[in-house]
């Protein structure tokens, strides 16, 4: 009886999630810890750059025909193996 309670999927996910949430837990303890922050730490990597001083903007004029006859086709095709 208790060894069928165990199997069922909402018993098994608790058991799991609880030996995880532990062994997470245990595992962090011995994870390694800086005691200082470096300088740059926090800040966002934009390739080397410092700042960001324009965002760019990609052009999608190419693209978008491109996908809309690609999705047509695929379109095409889902109807042609559907009948």
């Amino acid at each position: 009886m208790i060894s069928k309670l165990i199997l069922t999927p909402p018993v098994a996910f608790i058991v799991i999630l609880v030996t995880t949430i532990l062994v997470s837990d245990l595992l962090s303890r011995l994870s390694f810890k800086r005691k200082e922050q470096p300088e740059g730490m926090g800040k966002s990597y934009a390739c080397g750059e410092d700042t960001l001083h324009h965002l760019v903007q990609p052009d999608y004029s190419q693209f978008f025909p491109f996908a809309f006859f690609f999705t047509i086709l695929h379109v095409v095709a889902l109807m042609v193996t559907t009948v």
